[in-house]
């Protein structure tokens, strides 16, 4: 469960950063969007904290549609293929 949970932080912790620099936002703007606090938003980018579930709707609702489904496509392949890793002899 570890392992995933630290997958799932690294995906999103991604995906905000990289969202955030295509939007040209600064991380104050970003915390703002995702109503949160600043030190907050600063750990989710540096993997430190997990997104909670409000959190995690608040970035899908600012996402484009084609993105969210993107985002959810990335995680898939590599849930899969750490998945295939730890049932491999």
């Amino acid at each position: 469960m570890r392992k995933c949970t630290m997958l799932v932080r690294k995906h999103l912790s991604g995906w905000v950063r990289r969202m955030r620099a295509i939007e040209e936002l600064t991380q104050e703007k970003m915390s703002e969007q995702l109503h949160m606090s600043m030190r907050a938003y600063s750990g989710l980018e540096h993997e430190k904290n997990g997104f909670s579930a409000t959190t995690l709707m608040f970035f899908l609702a600012v996402l484009p549609q084609e993105k969210v489904l993107q985002l959810v496509e990335d995680f898939q392949e590599k849930f899969y293929e750490v998945e295939e890793n730890e049932d491999a002899p």
